[in-house]
């Protein structure tokens, strides 16, 4: 018995020494930090537990972080949500979890962009009893926006109502692959537009892309089954690129038109007199398309026998004739030669009832005459 008494004393001893405290607290982080965080002055919780300061306010709580490669820096805290910072905040002693807010700064600077792998709490008692450094899992700060770009527009005008753009993104953090997240939309066409990455798979209304600035192509459509964007002129584009911790960029793409009506054309005088003596013969003809109604913008070509001879076309009549010629889409009147070969050759001998007159707009939209 009198062993076991001299046990008992000697334990109660190493605890309370003439009314003194001489167990340290012990602490833990409770919610880590979301990793990466955009958020520079993120919010993490802990708690503390002692035998003794158990009360409100009895635990006073210090941290250091390396922060721009200097290890042992204080890192400022906030029990308030980040309204006041201190190099210390008491929180009770009954492990009970309370939310901080860190801060590089006691102004409430946050920490700058990196990875954090050595955050450090320790809790003191009222006593000044300290527990270990207890180190938070690792994080990233990530509060830059990434880059992005267009590399190749949107061809203009074209037919195809699925255009291709490639685009590239890069981000500080992000730069691994498929960590930027893509997205696009026009107001003026339905708001979103969804994107098929690298010409194959599903349309989506986001796709993921490297950060690394790796070119990456997307096909844009009006709807999440791959329909074709509408006619039109597209000004407002707006390619958005969001990195892994929810930083943005946004940047307009290149405007470009969705054109897929055919021009019109027609013969305004035909080959006259008939018959006649004039083997390179002329008439005279015009073109009109709602886009393609610029200085030279609609090209012409002609055949006989039911499209197997080439008719060669010059708007001078004067060598060298040509397959095609350019004329004006805005429903002018142009004057063409025609001509068997390019040297300006004349028309064989012959009845020609077959002659055809193509006109082709700028988005390869083709109306025979």
């Amino acid at each position: 018995m009198k062993i076991i008494h001299r046990s008992i004393f000697l334990v109660f001893s190493l605890t309370v020494l003439y009314g003194q405290d001489v167990i340290p607290p012990v602490g833990e982080v409770t919610t880590q930090i979301t990793s990466p965080a955009k958020d520079n002055t993120s919010s993490i919780s802990v708690r503390a537990s002692d035998a003794v300061s158990s009360g409100a306010n009895q635990i006073t709580v210090t941290a250091t972080a390396t922060i721009s490669g200097n290890p042992g820096i204080t890192v400022y805290l906030s029990e308030d949500n980040g309204n006041t910072f201190a190099t210390s905040v008491t929180i009770t002693g009954a492990n009970t979890p309370e939310a901080l807010v860190i801060a590089k700064l006691s102004d409430g600077t946050g920490l700058p962009d990196g990875t954090y792998t050595d955050l450090k709490f320790v809790f003191t008692d009222q006593a000044n009893n300290s527990s270990g450094p207890v180190i938070a899992d690792s994080f990233i700060i990530d509060n830059t926006q990434p880059s992005g770009n267009e590399v190749t527009a949107v061809p203009t005008p074209r037919k195809d109502q699925t255009p291709a753009v490639i685009i590239r993104g890069n981000d500080n953090i992000s730069i691994g692959t498929d960590k930027l997240k893509v997205s696009a939309a026009s107001v003026a066409h339905g708001d979103i537009l969804y994107l098929q990455k690298s010409g194959s798979g599903d349309f989506l209304a986001s796709q993921n892309m490297n950060g690394g600035n790796t070119n990456t192509t997307f096909v844009l459509a009006s709807t999440i089954g791959g329909s074709d964007l509408d006619e039109g002129t597209y000004t407002d584009v707006i390619i958005t690129i969001e990195d892994e911790a929810g930083n943005e960029t946004a940047f307009t793409l290149t405007t470009f038109i969705i054109d897929v009506t055919n021009p019109t054309g027609s013969q305004v005088e035909a080959v006259l007199p008939t018959p006649g003596s004039d083997s390179t013969p002329d008439l005279k003809i015009r073109s009109s398309d709602a886009v393609s109604s610029g200085t030279n913008e609609i090209t012409v070509t002609a055949t006989v026998n039911g499209g197997a001879t080439t008719v060669y076309l010059d708007k001078d009549g004067n060598p060298p004739f040509a397959t095609s010629i350019l004329i004006n889409g805005d429903n002018s009147t142009v004057t063409i030669y025609l001509a068997s070969n390019g040297s300006g050759s004349g028309l064989p001998d012959g009845t020609y009832n077959d002659l055809v007159i193509t006109f082709t707009d700028e988005a390869t939209n083709s109306f025979p005459q």
